[in-house]
């Protein structure tokens, strides 16, 4: 059986393929970026878009710290690494963001740093030393002066066999994504993301379709909060399980969809390591009693801050440090393939 794991909206909507799609369910698409692919992964849903959900919601369990689980997907990552003969280099994708520093600064700090150091290639480019200048000089270029390459070849790298490449992905889907700061800016006050959302970002986000389709819209997304495992209450809330319920799948497979090549795409969906894409992680950002937003937007991933700086001191970056979008010009929305299937456990891109 051919199943679809990844779609770009705006095309499907557009096409043959979306002649069955009702006005409903697109002005619905429609509420949210047109390029980045929706699947509900609680089943709740019908997007008119049959995408087989291969991301399901963890069972509940008690979580780790974020702590935890971020110290033991690093060492997860070097024992596979040291253990699979065909992989010479581990790879990390810096893009000078907070995502990719956690994970730099989880890596030097780890015990198993001094056996590894020597077998690591850092990926950057100019963005990446622009972002965090203070990080790039005291602790990239101490620590991977010796093994830097540039980023611009991006797909080449990932590509590259005898590399396992790490990237940051998935770590919006557990804090709530720039759709978050698109709210807040809309109303021009960071206090609005505590509120509650049936008065403030639900109609925020239904005003963007047809008003003609409102009121299933609307039934829809509540729909989709009622069937969440946790209360929903904030605004911050309502906007991060969006995100950790419909796009995950999206963000898993995103980067490998703007590949130049067919070849690259496929490979890149199917061996690339999204860090932060763990059932632990998931487990933490539904159960956790940890604080993910404070009362400034600089507090924005506050925990993957708070642990950053427990490796490399720095308060001014723990307390000013923003969410920028990280080297959009390198991977972000080329589009070169609009489809992505699985069948009999081999992936598959196309245009159409």
């Amino acid at each position: 059986m051919k199943n679809l794991l990844y779609y770009i909206p705006h095309r499907i909507v557009n096409s043959g393929k979306g002649a069955n799609i009702s006005n409903v369910q697109r002005d619905f698409l429609g509420m949210f970026n047109p390029w980045i692919s929706l699947s509900d992964r609680t089943g709740t849903l019908d997007l008119g878009v049959d995408v087989f959900n291969n991301s399901p919601i963890p069972e509940k369990r008690t979580p780790e710290s974020f702590e935890s689980c971020s110290v033991s997907r690093m060492t997860k990552i070097i024992k596979s690494f040291q253990t699979d003969e065909s992989k010479e280099k581990l790879v990390i994708m810096y893009s000078g963001g907070i995502d990719s520093t956690l994970i730099v600064c989880l890596l030097i700090s780890s015990p198993y740093w001094p056996e590894i150091s020597d077998h690591i290639l850092l990926a950057f480019n100019e963005d990446s030393q622009i972002e965090n200048p203070k990080f790039f000089n005291d602790v990239i270029l101490d620590k991977f002066g010796h093994c830097l390459i540039s980023s611009n070849n991006f797909y080449d790298i990932i590509t590259n066999p005898s590399y396992s490449v790490v990237t940051g992905e998935c770590a919006d889907n557990l804090f709530g994504s720039l759709t978050v700061k698109s709210y807040m800016d809309a109303t021009g006050k960071f206090d609005c993301l505590h509120k509650d959302w049936e008065s403030g970002s639900l109609d925020w986000l239904l005003n963007k379709s047809d008003p003609e389709t409102r009121d299933q819209r609307e039934q829809m997304l509540y729909d989709l909060v009622n069937a969440s495992p946790i209360d929903i209450a904030t605004n911050h809330e309502f906007l991060w399980w969006i995100n950790y319920s419909m796009k995950w799948q999206a963000v898993k497979y995103r980067m490998g969809m703007h590949s130049p090549n067919k070849q690259q795409a496929e490979y890149m969906c199917e061996h690339i390591i999204n860090f932060f894409d763990t059932e632990d992680f998931q487990l933490w950002a539904l159960y956790t009693e940890e604080q993910k937003l404070g009362d400034t937007w600089a507090s924005y991933k506050l925990p993957a801050k708070k642990l950053i700086n427990e490796v490399v001191e720095d308060q001014t970056y723990l307390i000013h440090k923003t969410k920028w979008p990280s080297l959009p010009t390198i991977t972000r929305y080329n589009n070169s393939w609009g489809y992505l299937y699985e069948e009999d456990g081999k992936l598959s891109v196309s245009k159409y």
